[in-house]
């Protein structure tokens, strides 16, 4: 993501240094002027770009290091993940979605006594 942002404000400043040249070259001044003026926002519009690409690389790069921070103090509090305590975990997880959950439907409303599966269910 911020790549693209580089390049956008890459983008941006190449313009902005034709829109520049082209003012220059111009006869008509108001059509100058205007060409100039163009040429600054463009500068400016670089700059936000620029600025944007530097703060989502700062956040992240912070939320990558919290995140190994995290996986950091679970290794030290858990110890090593041993093969079966990963299938058991694997195996919980898949369990918890083929419970059948059944409630009154909304529709119908809650004293006609109507129930429906969940869509968890399997089967």
């Amino acid at each position: 993501m911020c790549g693209c942002v580089v390049e956008l404000a890459q983008g941006a400043g190449q313009l902005s240094r034709a829109v520049a040249t082209l003012s220059t070259a111009e006869e008509h001044t108001s059509l100058a002027r205007a060409l100039s003026q163009l040429s600054e926002v463009q500068e400016k519009v670089e700059s936000v770009h620029q600025a944007q690409s530097d703060a989502d690389f700062y956040v992240l790069s912070e939320l990558i290091h919290d995140y190994v921070g995290m996986l950091h103090a679970v290794k030290v509090l858990r110890g090593p993940i041993s093969r079966t305590s990963y299938d058991s975990f694997i195996l919980f997880c898949s369990s918890s979605h083929t419970r059948t959950h059944t409630h009154t439907h909304p529709f119908n409303g809650p004293l006609s006594g109507t129930t429906r599966v969940s869509r968890y269910q399997k089967g």
